[in-house]
């Protein structure tokens, strides 16, 4: 027998020796089925693929950013606009004029508590005006001058004196006392006069148009300039006629 091949001259198969194969020639391969079976079967599971469910990775669920809160804006919250008021303080004015002693006067403006307002007491120079003003508050007040060495500031010795102002009119003058004079007043609010034409009576405000201009004068209608028609001259006779 070659290599590779062989003769089967007679196989005799007993089911009760498990598929036992004999060969009945000594130079003549001898196997078995069991062993032919059992190296077939092992091929066959080494290539067949295998019913396990192949394992995958878990699938990671997605994982939901959670974002800050998001803050609504605040509105900016603006202090009101104080709505104009009208004054509350009246002009006060003091004019004093020195005589030959300027260092003997001075005065003081004093309140219902007697708290000093004012005051004026740098009067150093002879028969020269000085004026001082100040808004004072609604109310009442006191002014008092004074005279160290009692004669006065008119007329012995120069031509001084005093005038005081409130509420934009005069309340008082004066210059002959002996040591001090005092004189009360009180300050208000000064409405503001109406404005009147030259012969004092009051102006009457021109209306406004629609675009908010005031309202121009019609003007006085031009009578038209008649028109003088020259004569038309009379035609001139020609030779030939």
């Amino acid at each position: 027998m070659k290599f590779g091949s062989f003769v089967v001259v007679a196989i005799v198969i007993s089911l009760t020796d498990g598929f036992k194969v004999k060969v009945e020639d000594k130079n003549i391969f001898n196997f078995t089925m069991t062993s032919f079976f059992a190296e077939y079967s092992d091929k066959l599971k080494k290539s067949k693929p295998s019913n396990k469910s192949k394992t995958y990775p878990p699938t990671l669920s997605p994982v939901s950013e959670t974002l800050p809160p998001v803050h609504s804006p605040v509105s900016e919250t603006l202090p009101p606009v104080p709505s104009p008021t009208s004054p509350t303080c009246s002009d006060v004015s003091v004019v004093i004029t020195t005589d030959d002693n300027p260092e003997e006067n001075y005065y003081i403006i004093t309140d219902m508590n007697e708290k000093q307002i004012m005051t004026g007491d740098s009067l150093t120079e002879q028969r020269k005006t000085y004026t001082r003003t100040n808004c004072l508050p609604y109310g009442n007040y006191l002014f008092t001058i004074y005279d160290t060495a009692g004669n006065g500031m008119c007329c012995e010795y120069g031509p001084g004196g005093f005038n005081l102002y409130a509420n934009e009119v005069l309340v008082d003058t004066g210059g002959g006392f002996t040591y001090n004079v005092t004189i009360p007043f009180t300050t208000f609010d000064v409405p503001t006069p109406a404005p009147h034409s030259d012969d004092g009576d009051p102006v009457k405000p021109t209306p406004p148009t629609d675009d908010g201009n005031p309202v121009k004068p019609t003007p006085a209608p031009v009578k038209p300039t008649p028109v003088t028609e020259k004569p038309t001259p009379k035609p001139v006779a020609s030779d030939d006629d």
